[in-house]
C-alpha cells in the first residue's frame, strides 16, 4: 500500500468553496478500484487547515488517479482557494503484516 497525505491551508472566506470543489474529487476517487481510503480531514484546532488522507493499492494506482477527470478538475481550481500551494507527504505502512 502507498499513502499520500496532502496538506491545505484554505483562505478565510473560501472554506465552503473549497469543500464544494473537493466533494467531486472524493466521490469520484472513492469509486476508483485502486483507492482503499480517501478522506478529507479538517483540523480540530485550526478551521482553515485540511488534510487529504489517501491510501492506494500502489504507486501506480496514485498515478491512475491523477489521470481522472475529477482529479484534474479539482487541481485546476484549487490554488485560488489556498493561502499557499498544497504540500504532500508520501508514506508506506510501517507494519504491513498487520493489515
Amino acid at each position: 500500500m502507498f499513502v499520500q497525505l496532502v496538506h491545505f491551508e484554505v483562505k478565510p472566506g473560501h472554506i465552503d468553496d473549497f469543500l464544494d470543489l473537493f466533494r467531486g474529487n472524493i466521490v469520484g476517487g472513492r469509486q476508483e478500484p485502486g483507492i482503499i481510503r480517501f478522506d478529507l480531514l479538517r483540523s480540530a484546532e485550526e478551521e482553515h487547515s485540511f488534510m487529504m488522507y489517501e491510501v492506494f493499492e500502489s504507486e501506480a494506482a496514485l498515478e491512475e488517479h491523477r489521470e481522472t477527470d475529477h482529479y484534474k478538475a479539482t487541481v485546476a481550481s484549487l490554488d485560488r482557494h489556498l493561502v499557499r500551494p498544497r504540500s504532500k507527504t508520501y508514506m508506506q505502512l510501517a507494519l504491513p503484516e498487520l493489515e
